[in-house]
């Protein structure tokens, strides 16, 4: 677990190392949470965002939704509500990082060579 004061700082926890789950407030400093989303889904697709405000603000709890975001939270919440909804986003990570696995597997078992009746590379149908 690591903790970041800011998007940039987030972004660069992203850079050197595994991250599974990212809880990100909306309204930050220097760079929004909307922005550090998009960072995230663009570079890190495999990491499950929660975002998180002190606003109800509809349209950007939608938004945030649109951009990928698994959850959003609305403070004041409680404990059991953010490891509730990190339970389901890192069952939700396990289940995305099976399946890119068994389409790797599935992608290389299933070359040319390895299938009944293709032709050699080069034998012309």
């Amino acid at each position: 677990m690591c903790t970041a004061a800011s998007g940039y700082e987030a972004l660069a926890h992203l850079r050197t190392g595994e991250m599974d789950v990212l809880l990100s407030d909306v309204k930050m400093p220097h760079m929004d949470g909307l922005t550090l989303l998009r960072h995230v889904k663009a570079h890190a697709s495999g990491v499950v965002v929660v975002m998180m405000s002190g606003y109800h603000d509809v349209a950007t709890a939608v938004e945030a939704m649109k951009q990928g975001a698994f959850d959003y939270l609305v403070k004041p919440f409680g404990k059991d509500d953010v490891l509730r909804t990190v339970q389901q986003a890192l069952t939700v990570r396990a289940l995305l990082v099976e399946d890119l696995l068994l389409k790797r597997q599935m992608h290389e078992g299933f070359t040319s060579a390895n299938v009944i009746g293709s032709s050699p590379p080069g034998a012309g149908l």
